[in-house]
């Protein structure tokens, strides 16, 4: 199992905020110079590009000695660490660096496990 949170653009965001489902906004896509933007701030934060298959790039990264993995798809970024002991360790540190990364007023950040949206608008 992992715990994975998201960069999402903020109209996926307003949409289910509005009382719309996940089915409504899986076709809602990253604005090109928002993901160009995204996958060089990757680069600058030592996210190394592991693959990429059928236009999904993966990303990996040590965080504090634990592997975190970033898949890049045209709808959404999805960052997922193992749980695992030292989880809670990364958690804050991990959440604010993603934040830092879509540090953007149209990209939102979801966290699934505590449903809670935070946006730069």
């Amino acid at each position: 199992m992992s715990y994975t949170l998201y960069i999402s653009p903020i109209e996926a965001m307003q949409a289910i905020k509005a009382g719309g489902d996940w089915e409504d906004v899986e076709n809602v896509l990253l604005e090109s110079a928002a993901r160009e933007r995204l996958l060089m701030r990757l680069e600058k934060y030592g996210y190394q590009l592991a693959h990429e298959r059928h236009g999904v790039r993966e990303y990996e990264k040590a965080f504090k000695g634990q592997p975190v993995r970033v898949h890049v798809y045209d709808t959404e970024i999805a960052f997922s660490a193992s749980y695992w002991e030292r989880l809670n360790d990364i958690l804050f540190d991990l959440r604010m660096e993603i934040m830092e990364l879509a540090d953007s007023p149209r990209l939102a950040f979801y966290d699934p496990q505590q449903d809670e949206w935070i946006s730069g608008e």
